[in-house]
Order: structure tokens, then C-alpha cells, then sequence
């Protein structure tokens, strides 16, 4: 009689060891004030996430910021393959990448500038009114007057030489 021993030994998945980041973070050339969220982003999807010490710092101990590593023996994605891109936000601004390296530990200093707005071009209109004749010296209505005391005296003209023969 041959006996067959079948052994079942269940494979234990080897953890990978995550990216761990840390450095400065600077806003508007000064060190960021404690508090400020830090966070990793891998296709879009959130992975770790810490806030700056009171230093402007992220990373540094007891606070270690640490980007998982993805197991590969399961259907979920749980962190970073080597090549991805990890993109950095600085309180929910994109600010720098780097790449997920399994056991790296890198030294990465964060820096949001705020950039200078452009002027709006502002459209200026100048209307320049036509020019106009200039009126005399003593006004339109001293005009008006002066018109129609010459067109009287061309009335009274024609008139006096109708009546009036001529030689007397």
C-alpha cells in the first residue's frame, strides 16, 4: 500500500518595503507653518498623507511619511510599483513627483510659489467728439439776428426800387 502525504503550506506573501519621503516644505519663500497637509498621490488615488511639524517639516520623525508598497499577490491596488510617479500635494496643491522605488528613503523639499498674476488688459476707449464749426464771437443767436436783419434790408431793397420809378 503506497501512502501519499499531500502537504499544504499556505504561501506567505513577502511585504514590500514602502517609499518613505521627508524634507522642508516652503510656502511663498517661508517655511510652512505646522499643521499644513502633505500628501501622496499614485494614479490619482491618495496613498499616504501627514502634516508639516512645527518646523515646516514633513517626514521626520515620530511622523515618518511612508508611501505603501502594492502587494502583488492580491487583485487590490494597496500602494506604489517601482516606475510609477508619485505626485506631492502641499495643502491640496500639486507641487512636485518623484518615483516610487521599493525601500528608497528620499529626501524631497516641497515648494508652492504662488505665481505673480498677469495684468487683464484693459481696453480704454478715448471718443473724440467731431469737430464744429466755430460759432462768431457774439454767438448763434447774435448770428441768427444778423442774417435776418441783412435779409430784411434785401426785402426792403426790392421792394423800394418796385415802387419808386426810376430818376425820381
Amino acid at each position: 500500500m503506497v501512502a501519499m502525504f499531500v502537504s499544504a503550506t499556505p504561501a506567505l506573501a513577502v511585504p514590500q518595503i514602502p517609499h518613505q519621503l521627508y524634507g522642508t516644505v516652503t510656502i511663498k519663500g517661508s517655511a510652512a507653518p505646522a499643521g499644513v497637509t502633505i500628501s501622496a498621490n499614485i494614479g490619482g488615488t491618495q496613498y499616504a498623507s501627514v502634516t508639516t511639524d512645527a518646523q515646516g517639516r514633513y517626514g521626520y520623525s515620530p511622523s515618518f511619511f511612508r508611501v505603501p508598497a502594492d502587494d502583488p499577490d492580491t487583485t487590490a491596488k494597496e500602494g506604489g510599483a517601482a516606475g510609477e510617479t508619485i505626485q506631492m500635494y502641499v495643502a491640496g496643491v500639486a507641487v512636485a513627483t518623484t518615483t516610487f522605488t521599493y525601500g528608497a528613503i528620499e529626501n524631497l523639499p516641497l515648494t508652492v510659489t504662488v505665481p505673480t498674476p498677469t495684468p487683464t488688459p484693459t481696453l480704454l476707449v478715448v471718443v473724440t467728439p467731431a469737430p464744429t464749426s466755430t460759432p462768431p464771437p457774439w454767438g448763434w443767436i447774435g448770428l441768427i439776428v444778423v442774417v435776418v436783419l441783412a435779409a430784411a434790408v434785401v426785402v426792403v431793397y426790392y421792394l423800394a426800387r418796385r415802387r419808386w420809378p426810376k430818376g425820381g
